[in-house]
């Protein structure tokens, strides 16, 4: 599941590299999982449905991110 590949606890994280969508919708989520910031292609990100307060500064590191949802 994307969740394990995202928090390191997959090893296959590597493939995740070159991903320009991702969508963590309805997930029960309160800090965005530290492999996101990983995610340097990321150009879409969706966090709809979630218990988050804010969100870690390293979101900024994502510089190709256009879309980010948070409903």
């Amino acid at each position: 599941n994307e969740l394990n590949v995202l928090t390191g606890k997959n090893q296959t994280a590597q493939q995740w590299c070159d991903t320009i969508s991702l969508s963590l919708n309805n997930k029960n989520l309160n800090t965005l999982p530290s492999g996101v910031k990983k995610l340097k292609s990321l150009k879409s990100l969706h966090l709809d449905g979630n218990n988050f307060v804010d969100l870690d500064s390293s979101i900024g590191n994502l510089t190709q991110l256009e879309t980010l949802t948070l409903l």
